[in-house]
């Protein structure tokens, strides 16, 4: 499976997603990676230049979209997404 990466404005470099996310958006896919690093919602809007009512809506939508019920089940999606092709 091939892996694309997740441009994300940290130090702990990109997170890589398998194209199994492709139904994601490049946007939400970066919003995952970031709270896949522990990132806050604050944190997020500030290194994506969004809002925090934005954000609230891309992780709505991760949630809705990955069947998540919460920030844990969805950090777990994006290590999983992270290692399909270990």
């Amino acid at each position: 499976m091939d892996v694309s990466t997740v441009s994300v404005a940290s130090g702990g470099g990109p997170v890589p997603l398998s194209k199994g996310s492709a139904w994601l958006t490049q946007r939400e896919r970066e919003v995952l990676g970031l709270v896949a690093q522990g990132d806050t919602y604050a944190v997020i809007a500030r290194r994506l230049n969004l809002s925090l009512h934005t954000v609230d809506t891309y992780m709505r939508r991760l949630r809705q979209k990955t069947g998540a019920a919460n920030r844990t089940q969805l950090t777990v999606f994006a290590l999983e997404m992270r290692h399909a092709d270990c």
